[in-house]
Order: C-alpha cells, then structure tokens, then sequence
C-alpha cells in the first residue's frame, strides 16, 4: 500500500501522468478496496465485490481532470480485466488493462470479444501484466523459461495480437520484472497497440474518386510561390504528401490481413473443424473411460478432418490451374521458377563479424546485427582521397539542356511502375501515375527550386533499407552475403528519374563514357560485350599471338562510391556545375532504416556511398569507374570492358608471359587499377577475381613421346598480390573457357533448361493443371530465353545438307533438344515413345537446331544495324568479309544471315521522347456517349478491316454530326499487313482529308483501336512502328498549321451503336474488298503508297540467301517509305531496318 500511495505521490506522477493501470493492486482485507488521492478516480472490474467473483487484479486510476463525459467504462465480466473508452481529439480509444493469470488463457478470449465489438480499431492500447514467456519479447538469455508449456500459454495471446494487427510498444529485450528469488531479469509485461503502417488496396481504388479529392485538397493548399529556401522547399514537400495522403484515405480500400486468411479454407472445413472440437472436449472429459465409443468418433472424426484439409488445398490448386487466364499464368510460372525453400520465413541467423584487433565477433541481437550489416552496406568514407593520375584530360563543363519542363515529369512519371513497393512515406507510384495531371503543376517548381538552388527535401532524404540474400550464398552468417534494396520516396525518385535522363542525354551527345562502358547504356547489352571480348581473343589467335583476361569485380560498389570523388569525376567529364551540386545535396545527410525479418532498426546515418536502386545509381556509378575502364592502352595491346561494377582486362601477346606482364603493368602502374582502387575507396572481391589464359595451342608432353598437351599455364603475379589461373570462368552469366569451346557452358545451359522443363510437369499434368496453350507460352517465355541467353556468342549455326553430315553445333543441339522434349510432353501429356520430332510438330515448336538458328539470326539482325556510334559497329562491318582462322562468333552469325551489314540502315537508339501523360481510357459505355456527344464541330470516325480478302482502311468525314465525305484505301493481302497497320493508316488518311478540308474549327477523330491512338498521341512514347512515327509526325505538322484549332484522337468504343464508327466499319470492309476511291483520296496522301508486296512476290525479289529453312517475313510499311518497289532489282538497302520480324518454315 505504501508503495502505490509514494507512487501517486511523485512529482512525475502528478505532472505527466493522467491514467495509471495496476495490476494486483492493493485491496484493503477488510474492505477489498484499493488505496487512492482525490485527484484520482479509481475504476474496478464489473465483477468486483460480487460474491464467487474472485480477487480483482486489475484497476484504472483515471485523473479527475479528465471529464467523465470523454470516458465510459467498458463492461469485461472478469476480475482480471478493466476497460474504458477514451475519447480524444482524434476519436475514441479503447484501453483495456489485463491481468493473465499464470496458469490459464480465461481473460483472453473476453478481451477478444471486447475489442471486436470495438468498432474504432485502429485505436486500441492492450496492456498489462501478461505473465507469459516467449522469445519474442524475452531476452535470448532466458531460453530456459521457453518451454514446451510455456510457449503453449503464450500461442492465444499471440494469436489475439496477430488477429486484430497489434504490435509489440516496448522493445524486445527490455525486463519489466527483477525474480526477488533468483534476481533474474524477466519480462512478463507488455502493450500493444495497432500496427502503425496501414496496409492498402492499391488495385481496388476509386482513381476518380481520388481525383476528385486530390483537386479538392490541392486547392486548399496556401497560394504557390516561388522556392527561394529549404525551409519553403520542405514546407511544400509535407503539404503535398499530406493532400496525397487525404486523398488517398477517401478513395483506397484498407487491407484487412489476419494470420487466419488460407485460400483454400472452405465453409465445409469450418463445420468440421467445430465438430471435431467439441468430440475432442468430450472425449478430454471423459479420458479415464477408454472404453467409450466417444474416443474412437473422435480419432476417426480427426483423421477425416485431416484428410478434408489435405483434399482442399490439392482442389484448390487444381482450381487455380485450370482457371489460369493469360495474365495469371506469370504467377505459375515464378512458383516454378524460383528456388526451392522450406516454405518458412527466412530470417537472418547470428552473423560473425571481424573486429579492428582482427577477433571474431557475433552479433545475435537485432541491433548488432543492424550495426553489422550497416558497416558492410556502407562503409565508412575514406579520411581522405589521394589524387587519381588519369591520363585522360579533364574536359570543360559543357551547356546544360533547357529548363525541366512537365512534359520531363509526365515522362519520368510515365516509365514508373504503379504498385512497385513504396518508400517511407508510403505512396507508391501509382497515386502519381493516375494523379499526373493535378500533381505535375505543383511538382514542377519543386523540382525546378532543387536543381536551381542546390538544396533537397528533408524527407526525401530517409529511405527504408530492405535485405535481401543474395541467392546460391554458401554461408549466410557474414554479412556480405546480403544485398541492401534501399526503398526511396517515390516523388524522389521521379525527380531523380528527369536528371538522369538529362545526364544521359549530354553523356551521348558529349561521350563522357569510354567506348567499351556496355552496363546501363542505350542500345547496349551483357553479349556485346561478350562479343567484344571473344572477338579479341579470337583475332590474336589469328594472329599467331595469345590473349589472357583479369576478370575482376568490385566488392560493394554502389555502398563503396565516395560522393566527393564522384564529384571529382563528373567535373573532369565535363559535367555541368549545378548536377554536381545537387549530387552532393541530394547525397548529404542521409538516413536509413534496416528491415529485416519482423525487424525495422531506427534510423541509422548514412556517410558514404550511393543509393542503389535510385534511377540515378546507374550513371553514377558508370562515371565513378569510367577512369579505371581508361586504364589500358589499346595500341599497347590491352583491352578492357566494364558492365557495370564487372570490369575485365584482356591482353595478348607471344607468350603467357608477355600477356602476363602486360596485365601485372594495368594493375600496378600509375594511374592503374591500384591507384584507381585507394583513390576511389574501392576493393575488388577476392572470390571473383580469376584469370585465364586463352590458348588452343598445345605442346609436347614430357616423357610422353609424339603425344602433345595443352600449353603449361602459371598463376598471374604483381608485387604481393597473386591470383589463381583457371580453366573456365563465369564472365556476364556465360562460363568462358580457356579454349572457347563452349562445351562446359552448353552443359550448364543443359542443367538450368532441364531444371525449369522438369518443374513444368507440376503444372501441366494430363488430369489436371494448365492448358497446352499457356504451358507452352511458359516454355517459349521463360525456359527458352533462359537456355538460349547468349547463343550468338557459343553456339554455331547449323547448316544442313543432304549429301553430307551438316555443319555447326550440331552435338549442343542435340543435347539441349532434351529440354525441349521434356517440356513438350508435359504441354501435350504424350507418352514417352512419341518421337521427337512429333511432339515438335503437335506443340508449334521449332525443332532445336532451328530455334537456336533462329536466336542466332535475331541477334545478327540486331547488330547488323546498330549505329556506328555502337562500341561494335566497326567489328561488325570487318566480320562480314569472312576469315579463314579462328572464325568470331561475328562471322557465323552475319555467314547465317547472309547480308552485308553496310548495306543495311542503322536503327538509332531510341530516345525518350517529351510526351503527354499516360492517357486512361474511359469504360466504354462511357466512351461512346462521350463520343455521340462531342462538341467538336468537324468529326472523322476511322477503322481498319483485316480479313481474307485484304486489309483496308477508310475514314468518314463529318461536320455537325452528318457525313459530308469518305475515303479508304487497299492495303494489300493480310499476310503482309496486320490490323495496326490499318488502324494507323485510317488515321494518317484523317489527317490528310482534314488538311485537304481547310478545316476552321475544332476536329476530333474518332479510331476504335486504344493501341492506335496510343502510339499516335504520343501516349507510351515507345513507337517502333515506323507509320506511328510518320503519322505522328503529320499530326504534329496539322496542329502548327492550325494553331488556333484543338485536334484530338479519341479512343471510340466499336460496334457499340455509334454512327460514324459503324460508317467507319463499312467502309474499312468495302476498301480490304478492293473498293477504289479514286479521287476521294487526298493527293498528298496517294503518292507515298507502295505497291502491295505479297510474301511470294517478295520472296522472289530477294536474293537466294534469303531461301533456306528460315525465311524472312518483312512488314513494309505503306507511309514514310520513299523506296516504291517498283523494279524486280530490289536490294536489301531498301528494305533497312523493316525486317522487323522473323517466321520460321520447317
């Protein structure tokens, strides 16, 4: 008593505290009261001084400052449970102050029902003295209190946590209870309160409600002005995310999780599970008596029960399977896909670190390990960074693009991915996607004030850190088997997004990077650089010479990036002052948030390094290693390659010793990859640095007469450093080896091939599973890019012949022919006899000597027209005149092709382009009333019709909703042209009948393909369709020449009732019939129309290189073409880059 009343007494007691929950308080023997002040009123369980009630072990003083009218006692009938509701300036709360007595689980199902008829829940503190033990909360020092009884005890306490979202308040490890007999610390007290991050439906929302009070909140917002200061700057930031999350909370459903959701629990399951609890309480009563019928109706009822659970999960799965749309079949395929697991949850184990006195030291709690794996994440910078002696010059800042305008922010914003996971502030992309038109105004100055000012928002600069394993890691005690995925706010990230799409462009135009810098680059990929460096070795072999590479990579990259030596980088390129500035702003004062198992580490400082998984991560780390890939001389007889934070050196020379010395001479000279190393704070993996020594030579075998072995190879050496030479390597996911044979890597194809085909069976069973159509779009989607990855770099095509044995890598497509067989019978279900070339056939699959052809010719096309800015171009217009020796994977692919490529047209890497934001299509009820009541007072409707006799497009011409004209044209057979095709040209025929028209007022035109108005608009800003781009190009042209006049694409729904559109559709018909228009078709229009090629007539003006097994189907566009066909001497250099697809005849 004395104790409660000192405590009532204190002076921290009376001036911060207003609500105080005992448990096993003083009561009076006599009176079974408790000891109180006046200023406290005190609040007793229902059951309190009723007869057979109990001792009461829980009670509230409550301050009488607090108004009885904000507090209402809740009715628990239990001695050991005491609530009330509070009411707050944010709504009620539900307190409720437990006491769980040791030996039994009674108040926990009262609670239980308390809080569900709660209806506030996302205010609701549980608290009190719970007497259970569990590592959850318990220090890992008290395992001897985590009995089998004791964890029993703990399971409904947990369960009633998990059921309604609590968390665990009071950090794990904190004793709440000193033993006065053992003086052990303990911690039997707890509270829990809801979990503080809410959980949304993102995929359900009401976009058009969030809209709406998206605008309704941005109005609200205080009159916009100019960013002049950080403290406006993070003013700004806050309201927006503020409105965001307002409207957000008005138009997105919350997730309702509880650990009880299984998808395959069915209503029936529920009825059994009942009976079979209530036959095993009776037969719990009646324990003594064996002899009763109850025991044996319940074993009999539980084995049922059992096997009831075990049917409706295997049903459910069958359900699953055979409901699969096309969309869904993804799914399936990563359950296949990715690797075997328990199933459990991994979690991090007690990871082994090294002290600076070189000890071996654990970390087993949560916040070592956080620490831990922090100081491997990101280490600590460099005290200071010495000089880097470049032997390339420093350049000039060069001028900067013009000013971030929306248009870059609707791109960045576009290229998101909506429901990607968010960042600390919760918001994930997709409330900027469907929110871009109101938010893009109030992002711009924002955005404009950073660059500007060199100044970044406070709140960006958190970020949440999630680990991640990295996969196949033998040991994942040490922390370097961890990768960090930093979370980043998403509006930071847009932001980031519009700079590094300026700095790419500048580095294009400027070539900040060396030539053979692949990773991250336009129009650049892993077997280019592949390529790049078989060519060299093949080509000293041709040479009479032999080549070694140092395959090198860097330990911790992105983490290990100084900011102030990547400043000194970009200001040496050239780089303009105000990114530098902003980079080292944006890169300052950093935070994070460690996230790992059911742990979240507060915020822990970041000092050093680069946030990977930023857009800009990329081009940083391109210019902070851009000085090592400079590093070797190419008339020294030294080649390097980068991807990314893989860097190989390659050397050749007479002998390995030469090539050996030269490579020792990279890493040790100055301004070598050393230097580069201590002035970049910088370490390469030990584990995977290898060298190999490229050579198909060999030389006599001692004490083995006329018998030769390969070349003697010994281990490359500089200074102290040794690395080990081996046979084979893996070099960008293909295993090289010393001779280039490929066999080993075909044999790893094999393996991961008949991996993936052996777990397809699973799927697509004869009885049950998947069907045939979606088992092979798996097969073709995911198993044949995988074993095909890189075939134009190791595989030979192969020629066959009648009248002798073929030629190629006949032997490789043989044993990968086992994957493909595999795989076919699970889609078809045939039996293990079919032949194989049957199952080919039945499955639409190429045979595989074809399907690696074809991979093969894919990758030829490709590099046959890639630009001559291109790291290869040069090596490919060499590799088309042939060689006799040491032949590269060049001359195989381009001999398969059968074209020179300088006669073929360079595709330029695409460039983004400035477009509008991402349209969404209205349903199409809505659609089409908006399209019969257009205001617009001139009208086109246009279709395209593909059928058997042709494809044609027409448009109809409307002014005041009656038809006034029409037009269309024949496109030709439907072998040549696909529906798009039509589609884009009834647009472009619009566009030259309104031009025609001298139009004066507002036009709308009206096409029923969303793909078509899409590329035209320019919506996706991704058209590879060479008439989108050629009828964009005429929109652009209409709208400058009529610059007083809004002209619109709209998407109208067909065959919805819609006149102009049914109009449209006739005429579309009677135009693939043949239907001609004569004069109707505008005369700027009519010249630029080819004649209609069918395949045949095609396939006759090739060249007889073009008649083989695989034969080239081009789809020539009829627009934007200036080449007209009209003599049987077609050559290549007409048809260019049009060659865009590819069909296989076998």
């Amino acid at each position: 008593m004395d104790a409660q009343l000192d405590m009532l007494h204190g002076d921290e007691i009376r001036r911060t505290v207003n609500i105080i929950a005992l448990q096993e308080p003083y009561l009076d023997p006599k009176t079974s009261l408790t000891r109180a002040l006046p200023s406290w009123r005190v609040i007793y369980p229902p059951t309190h001084g009723k007869d057979g009630a109990g001792r009461t072990r829980s009670i509230l003083f409550i301050r009488k400052t607090i108004s009885t009218n904000d507090w209402a006692q809740v009715a628990i009938p239990s001695p050991d449970v005491t609530a009330i509701r509070l009411r707050t300036a944010t709504g009620w709360i539900l307190l409720v102050n437990a006491y769980i007595p040791c030996d039994n689980n009674a108040p926990i199902s009262l609670i239980d029902r308390a809080i569900e008829n709660f209806r506030e829940r996302e205010s609701i503190i549980l608290l009190g003295d719970f007497n259970r033990h569990h590592p959850r909360w318990d220090e890992e020092r008290n395992a001897h209190l985590f009995t089998n009884a004791n964890l029993d005890l703990a399971e409904p306490l947990l369960n009633l946590v998990g059921r309604h979202g609590l968390e665990m308040t009071l950090a794990k490890d904190l004793p709440t209870l000193q033993s006065t007999a053992s003086k052990n610390y303990t911690r039997p007290d707890n509270v829990f309160i809801p979990a503080r991050i809410q959980r949304w439906d993102w995929h359900k929302a009401d976009w058009e409600k969030y809209n709406e009070a998206l605008e309704l909140g941005l109005a609200d917002l205080p009159r916009r002005r100019v960013v002049r200061d950080q403290t406006v700057l993070n003013a700004r930031v806050v309201d927006l995310e503020r409105v965001i999350w307002a409207a957000v909370e008005a138009s997105v459903p919350a997730v309702v999780v509880t650990p009880y959701s299984k998808r395959w629990w069915t209503p029936d399951l529920t009825k059994t599970r009942r009976k079979v609890r209530k036959l095993a309480k009776r037969s719990y009563k009646l324990r003594e008596f064996q002899d009763l019928k109850i025991h044996s109706q319940f074993r009999a009822e539980r084995n049922q029960y059992t096997q009831d659970i075990r049917a409706a999960k295997r049903a459910h799965w069958e359900s699953f399977l055979a409901e699969l749309t096309g969309d869904q079949v993804w799914t399936a395929g990563n359950y296949i896909t990715e690797e075997p697991t328990d199933g459990g949850t991994a979690h991090v184990p007690d990871l082994r670190t090294i002290s600076d006195d070189g000890s071996e030291q654990i970390a087993a709690s949560n916040e070592d390990k956080s620490r831990a794996l922090l100081n491997a994440f990101f280490p600590p910078p460099a005290p200071e960074l010495p000089e880097f002696h470049s032997a390339v010059p420093a350049s000039p800042a060069v001028s900067d693009l013009k000013l971030l305008s929306s248009a870059d922010i609707h791109l960045a914003i576009q290229h998101l991915r909506p429901f990607k996971a968010p960042g600390p502030d919760g918001l994930p992309a997709c409330v900027y996607k469907y929110g871009a038109d109101l938010l893009v105004p109030h992002l711009l100055p924002v955005f404009r004030a950073s660059l500007r000012l060199g100044i970044y928002p406070a709140a960006w600069r958190k970020s949440r850190t999630v680990v991640l394993r990295k996969p196949g890691k033998p040991d994942y005690s040490v922390p370097k088997a961890y990768r960090p995925i930093a979370l980043l706010n998403v509006v930071s990230k847009i932001l980031s997004a519009c700079v590094a799409t300026r700095l790419n462009i500048l580095a294009d135009k400027y070539q900040w990077f060396p030539d053979h810098h692949f990773g991250g680059r336009a129009g650049c990929n892993t077997t280019d650089a592949i390529h790049t460096a078989v060519k060299a070795i093949k080509d000293a072999w041709a040479r009479g010479q032999v080549a070694s590479g140092l395959f090198l990579d860097v330990k911790g990259a992105f983490p290990h990036a100084d900011p102030r030596r990547l400043a000194r980088n970009m200001q040496d390129m050239g780089v303009p002052g105000g990114y530098i500035n902003w980079m080292l702003t944006k890169l300052d004062g950093r935070v994070t948030s460690l996230a790992f198992d059911d742990y979240v580490s507060p915020e822990l400082p970041i000092l050093n390094g680069i946030d990977q998984g930023c857009p800009l991560s990329v081009f940083f780390y391109l210019t902070y290693n851009s000085p090592l890939i400079r590093v070797p001389k190419p008339r020294a007889n030294e080649l390097s390659i980068g991807y990314i934070d893989d860097v190989t050196f390659i050397a050749w020379g007479k002998t390995f010793e030469e090539t050996h010395e030269a490579l020792a001479d990279i890493m040790s000279r100055q301004g070598g990859a050393l230097e580069w190393l201590v002035s970049h704070n910088s370490t390469f993996e030990l584990d995977k640095t290898a060298c190999i020594d490229f050579s198909q030579g060999r030389e006599p075998a001692p004490g083995r007469a006329s018998q030769t072995q390969p070349l003697t190879r010994r281990d490359l050496a500089w200074g102290d450093h040794r690395v080990k030479t081996v046979a084979q390597h893996v070099f960008l996911g293909v295993l090289l080896d010393q001779e280039l044979r490929w066999t080993s890597h075909s044999f790893r194809a094999l393996a991961r091939g008949v991996a993936w085909a052996s777990q397809l069976g699973r799927l697509a069973r004869a009885n049950h599973g998947i069907s045939p159509g979606l088992a092979r779009k798996l097969y073709v989607s995911i198993a044949i890019p995988r074993f095909t990855y890189a075939a134009d770099v190791w595989f030979k095509p192969v020629t066959l012949r009648a009248d002798t044995k073929g030629s190629g890598s006949i032997g490789m497509a043989h044993r990968l022919a086992r994957v493909q067989r595999t795989a076919a019978l699970s889609i078809l279900g045939g039996l293990r006899s079919t032949p194989t070339t049957s199952l080919d056939a039945h499955a639409r699959l190429l045979p595989m000597h074809l399907l690696l052809n074809r991979a093969c010719e894919r990758a030829a096309l490709r590099l046959a027209s890639v630009p001559v800015s291109h790291p290869l171009y040069t090596a490919v217009i060499k590799s088309a005149c042939g060689q006799k020796a040491h032949r590269t994977p060049l001359h195989e692919i381009l001999a398969l092709l059968g074209i020179n490529p300088a006669l073929i047209s360079a595709q330029q890497a695409r460039k983004p382009l400035i477009t509008t934001p991402e349209r969404i299509f209205p349903a199409k009820q809505e659609a089409g009333d908006l399209a019969a009541s257009d205001p617009a007072r001139f009208q086109i409707f246009v279709d395209g019709a593909h059928s058997e006799d042709g494809v044609g497009a027409a448009a109809v011409f409307f002014r005041r909703s009656r038809p006034l004209s029409s037009a269309g044209l024949t496109l030709g057979c439907s072998c040549c042209y696909t529906i798009l095709d039509a589609e884009l040209a009834a647009i472009s025929l619009a566009i030259h009948m309104a031009r025609d028209a001298r139009i004066w007022d507002n036009l709308t035109i009206f096409s029923d393909s969303q793909q078509a108005v899409k590329l035209v608009d320019p919506t996706k800003g991704t058209p590879s369709h060479a008439l989108a781009a050629r009828t964009r190009t005429e929109l652009r042209k209409l709208r400058r020449d009529k610059p007083g006049l809004e002209i619109r694409v709209v998407w109208c729904p067909g065959h919805s009732g819609v006149r102009g559109n049914e109009l449209a559709d006739e005429e579309a018909k009677a135009a693939a019939r043949g239907k001609d228009y004569g004069e109707a078709v505008p005369g700027s229009y009519r010249k630029n129309l080819p004649i209609p090629l069918d395949p045949d007539h095609l396939q006759g003006l090739q060249p007889d290189t073009w008649r083989r097994e695989l034969v080239f189907v081009c789809f020539i566009p009829f627009c934007g073409f200036k080449s007209k066909f009209k003599d049987s001497g077609c050559q290549l250099e007409q048809i260019g880059y049009l060659a865009t697809a590819l069909e296989a005849r076998y």
